[in-house]
């Protein structure tokens, strides 16, 4: 079997996601012809793995990475890099296959939930009125959020600190 782990993974469109699969022949029997298997999900795009280019076999969604024999009681590990082109929930599962009878077939599958994030270029642009004020007078602080794409955002939220002699007497959003 292997593992990926049980954090979901957030990540935005664009960033590459590099997942390491780890796997343990369990036994009784050497693994020959064994591969790892993957229907990739909307949303995720094949990149690379750390593994001979004539070891990888790709088809639109589809992914098979052929492994060397592994014998029993062994351990190997493989990194898949992945990209981010959609945003959206998935589930990113890899299969261990192999010729030999499977002892334990439900250890050869562990799911991992994702979510894929637009990302947005937020500015943030302000002035001040007047440029000099005296004690007790009104400053007036006007701050504008501009966002840049490419995509929506949603619940922006604009934090700030005032100075213990500044204090806030009203904002108008």
């Amino acid at each position: 079997g292997y593992v990926l782990n049980d954090q979901t993974v957030e990540m935005l469109v664009g960033q590459s996601l590099n997942v390491l699969l780890s796997l343990t022949n369990h036994g009784p029997s050497v693994a020959t012809q064994h591969r790892l298997t993957s229907l990739l999900p909307e949303g995720l795009e094949w990149v690379g793995a750390d593994l001979p280019p004539d070891r990888i076999l790709t088809n639109d969604q589809m992914l098979v990475l052929l492994l060397d024999p592994l014998p029993a009681g062994a351990r190997a590990e493989v990194v898949v890099t992945l990209r981010a082109v959609l945003p959206g929930e998935f589930l990113l599962t890899f299969k261990a296959v192999a010729d030999e009878a499977e002892l334990e077939p439900a250890d050869n599958r562990d799911p991992q939930p994702g979510l894929i994030e637009r990302p947005a270029d937020l500015a943030l642009a302000g002035t001040l009125t007047p440029a000099e004020v005296l004690t007790g007078q009104p400053l007036v602080f006007v701050l504008t959020a501009t966002n840049l794409g490419p995509f929506a955002v949603t619940n922006v939220l604009l934090e700030g600190r005032f100075v213990p002699a500044l204090a806030p007497d009203q904002a108008d959003l």
